[in-house]
């Protein structure tokens, strides 16, 4: 706290916003081999320190774009109406949900 009331602070800090159609694509690239999740967080770029960030309309990764890379898609799914809803991935080489 200031020693005088009428003293101004600033503080510098980041944070995110959320908006509908759009996820955050980190790329990690050369982290070795790429074929495991653990090149990708072990790797000591993983999370802080991505090569590329991007926001995206749709839940891909670059397609025959890069080798030896690890991404993270982030976001909020929304869905319409409730209920039980199921979701799937599909990755090259792995991945996690």
């Amino acid at each position: 706290m200031a020693e005088n009331p009428t003293e101004s602070v600033s503080l510098t800090f980041q944070t995110f916003v959320v908006s509908r159609g759009f996820a955050k694509q980190e790329l990690y690239l050369n982290i070795g081999n790429g074929v495991n999740v653990a090149d990708l967080t072990a790797n000591p770029k993983y999370p802080n320190s991505p090569d590329l960030v991007d926001y995206i309309t749709s839940l891909e990764g670059p397609l025959d774009k890069y080798e030896n890379y690890g991404a993270r898609i982030s976001g909020w799914i929304l869905p319409p109406q409730d209920g039980n809803y199921s979701f799937w991935m599909c990755s090259d080489d792995a991945g996690a949900f």
